[in-house]
């Protein structure tokens, strides 16, 4: 499959992942949760589900996207100041993690067995 065909795909699925969602995370959301939720002590942490939310998308975001989840990184869990380049990978990479989000990193089916029987 080309690279044209793949973005083609990509975006499709978004849309259709947008349109069907019932909550939709939002880059400022994302952003808010990142700074509030994802590196705070866990005593602080006021939504522990945007903490493992936060946590399993940047591991995803961290193995596709290095580069921005070192912007990410720095900007949110060292309180860092970035450079240009940082702050575009910055920006993308909240843009990733949105993306990730919504396409329904916690939403997997779940397999249930009604024929097994417990003794």
């Amino acid at each position: 499959m080309g690279r044209t065909a793949r973005t083609f795909a990509a975006a499709q699925r978004n849309d259709y992942m947008y349109f069907t969602g019932a909550f939709v995370y939002t880059p400022k959301i994302v952003a808010a949760y990142l700074d509030t939720c994802a590196w705070q002590p866990l005593e602080e942490v006021p939504d522990i589900d945007a903490r493992i939310d936060m946590q399993e998308a940047f591991v995803l975001l961290r193995q596709k996207a290095p580069k921005q989840a070192q912007a990410v990184y720095k900007k949110y869990a060292l309180g860092d100041t970035l450079s240009g380049p940082e702050k575009r990978n910055l920006s993308a990479g909240i843009e990733t993690l949105t993306h990730k989000l919504n396409s329904g990193l916690r939403l997997s089916a779940e397999s249930i067995d009604f024929t097994s029987k417990e003794n």
